[in-house]
C-alpha cells in the first residue's frame, strides 16, 4: 500500500510515462479513470473490519477504529442554539483525519482483486520495461484510481466485473457518469 522509497507523485508520473510510451510505440492502451460515488460515504464497516483482520490488525485496534467511525454524533445550531445530538450516517467522514487512511485500507480489496485478475490472465495490464515483461494494471492514491491495460473487450469486461464485485463487497460504487474511459491509439469504434 505504501511502498518504501516511493513519492507522493509517483503514480501520476508512472501514468504519464505509460501514455508517452504507448504514443511513441503506437501501442493500444486503455485507461479508465474511476470515480467512486461519494467515496467516503458508502464504505461498509463490516468490509473494512474484515480487510483489517486479513491484514493482521489486532482486535483491539479494529474495535477502536469501529468506535471512532460508528459512535460519532453531532449537533447543529438552530437560531444560535444547539439541538439534540444525533448519530452520523454510516461510512467515513470527510474531514476526519482517520478517513483517508481507512479509505486506503478499504481500497486494498480492489488492489487484491486486480492482482488476482492479472495473475490469472483475466485482465492484461500494459507491458512496460526493456523486455516488456512488467505489467502495469492499476494505480491508486486515496480515492483516485486509474486502471491501465491492453485494448480489448475482454479487458473492458474484466474491469466491469471487478468494479461491480468490489462495489458489492465494499459499498464503494463507481459513478460511471463521472468516470472516464480513454483509449490511446485506439479507434473510438473499438470503445463503443
Amino acid at each position: 500500500m505504501f511502498p518504501k522509497g516511493r513519492q507522493f507523485l509517483d503514480g501520476i508520473l508512472v501514468a504519464n510515462e505509460v501514455v508517452d510510451d504507448a504514443k511513441k510505440l503506437k501501442k493500444d492502451l486503455l485507461l479508465f479513470k474511476v470515480d467512486f460515488e461519494k467515496a467516503y460515504d458508502y464504505v461498509y464497516w463490516n468490509y473494512l473490519d474484515e480487510v483489517m483482520s486479513k491484514m493482521s490488525f489486532s482486535y483491539l485496534w479494529r474495535k477502536w477504529m469501529k468506535e471512532c467511525v460508528t459512535m460519532a454524533t453531532t449537533t447543529v445550531l438552530v437560531d444560535g442554539s444547539p439541538i439534540e445530538e444525533f448519530p452520523l450516517a454510516p461510512g467515513l467522514r470527510q474531514g476526519d483525519p482517520l478517513s483517508p487512511f481507512l479509505f486506503l485500507l478499504a481500497t486494498e480489496g480492489f488492489y487484491v482483486m486486480m492482482e488476482s485478475m492479472v495473475t490469472n490472465n483475466i485482465f492484461y495490464g500494459y507491458k512496460v520495461g526493456r523486455g516488456r515483461n512488467l505489467y502495469i494494471s492499476h494505480l491508486q492514491f486515496v480515492d483516485d484510481t486509474v486502471i491501465l491495460g491492453e485494448s480489448s473487450w475482454d479487458n473492458v469486461n474484466a474491469m466491469h466485473t471487478v468494479l461491480y464485485l468490489f462495489a458489492a463487497m465494499s459499498g464503494l460504487k463507481v459513478n460511471f457518469h463521472k468516470s472516464e474511459l480513454v483509449g490511446v491509439n485506439v479507434s473510438w469504434s473499438c470503445l463503443l
